[in-house]
């Protein structure tokens, strides 16, 4: 009979916890399990090394295991005995970083952990950081040349070995393992929970696809159908400014791990607030506790005179996916009373993928209503609109 796995009573619902990972690994050979911590999301690293080479087939976890892991802020990894000799020989630092004595909550055996000499890995993280470098600097080349020449479709195949390179170290660097099998969209779907900033720079299509990488896919519909109009040149700018971010992630990854690594009683300061006490206040938290809204624009604002009394009449741009043209005269007079008619608010509401898709007829009134400086509410991440290239 296998031993029970019992996690920390630190861990916030340790007993749900180690009753899910129990039943989890009742059928799998586990050598180790570590519960680490991961700065950039705030969650834990629950990683089970398994005691075999490679990865069975069919156990990854799903979408759905995945998820219900992560409602308890845990981040679940799985590495065979292939992947932690792949960190080792590529000195990505994430065994000295996640998988030590201090981290370790179960040994099967007397099984040594795994890991080298630090300044051995240390030297070979520098030689994967100067090789990434490098590679990014021979793309961005290869991408300038073939824009200069008007080779879009070039530019875009180019720009989907870029991506692929920043997702690749990506995923090596922190979730564990890489997924070159993938396609972009399940990629970047499974390094959202490890990195929710990529919500702020690339906007969705569906629930599993973004707009970014369609584009970047048109190259290969226009070279097959041989018809120039299948490109979808007017991301060109956006895919661009995509590359750029996924890039500051990267390197932000770098920077982190080494610093965690070299100085490990380091603390992260936290970053710096940017609410500011907003005159409106009032009218968000109204707007706000019926509705969820991603963000609040006002974009113009005038006085008038209403029944004898100065009112301020506020032209708001509401982006958000349930609010009815109903729900919108409501909000207006819910507004208009509770402010004690200080305020009048002229709302239109529009979710940011319909904005994207509307930006042919739309693009000049909706980037000039969301510059940043007119948002006045922001929920999570400020709205992500994929600018068309004119």
């Amino acid at each position: 009979m296998k031993q029970k796995i019992i996690l920390p009573a630190t861990l916030p619902h340790h007993r749900p916890l180690s009753q899910l990972l129990n039943s989890f690994v009742e059928k799998v050979p586990v050598r180790h399990v570590f519960l680490s911590r991961f700065q950039a999301s705030g969650k834990s690293y629950l990683i089970i090394h398994l005691d075999c080479s490679r990865m069975p087939d069919g156990l990854f976890p799903d979408r759905q295991t995945r998820k219900a892991w992560s409602r308890y802020g845990i981040h679940l990894i799985l590495l065979a005995g292939n992947d932690m000799e792949k960190h080792l020989a590529l000195g990505t630092l994430f065994l000295q970083r996640h998988c030590t004595a201090s981290t370790l909550v179960y040994n099967s055996g007397r099984h040594e952990l795994p890991g080298e000499e630090l300044s051995r890995s240390m030297k070979k993280f520098r030689q994967i950081r100067q090789k990434y470098r490098f590679t990014c600097r021979l793309l961005n080349e290869e991408i300038r040349k073939a824009e200069k020449m008007g080779s879009f479709i070039t530019a875009y195949h180019v720009y989907t070995s870029l991506f692929e390179h920043h997702l690749f170290h990506l995923e090596f660097l922190c979730p564990g393992r890489y997924f070159l099998q993938d396609t972009l969209d399940q990629r970047l779907m499974r390094l959202e929970p490890f990195f929710p900033e990529i919500r702020s720079f690339l906007l969705k299509k569906t629930g599993n696809t973004y707009y970014i990488t369609e584009a970047l896919l048109s190259a290969g519909k226009a070279e097959t159908g041989k018809e120039y109009s299948h490109l979808r040149a007017e991301f060109r700018e956006a895919v661009a400014i995509a590359g750029q971010k996924l890039h500051e992630l990267v390197k932000r990854t770098f920077r982190d791990i080494r610093i965690s690594v070299k100085y490990p009683d380091h603390i992260p300061e936290p970053a710096a607030g940017t609410q500011t006490d907003s005159p409106y206040e009032s009218v968000v938290r109204i707007l706000t506790r019926r509705f969820p809204i991603e963000e609040i624009f006002l974009f113009r604002q005038e006085e008038a005179i209403c029944v004898g009394r100065k009112i301020t009449r506020l032209h708001l741009l509401l982006i958000a996916n349930t609010i009815t043209n109903n729900d919108l005269d409501l909000l207006a007079q819910a507004v208009l009373q509770k402010t004690g008619r200080k305020y009048m608010i002229v709302p239109m509401v529009h979710s940011a993928a319909w904005i994207q898709e509307h930006l042919w007829e739309s693009q000049p009134f909706f980037r000039k209503a969301m510059q940043p400086e007119n948002a006045i509410y922001t929920a999570a991440f400020p709205t992500v609109i994929h600018w068309h290239a004119l």
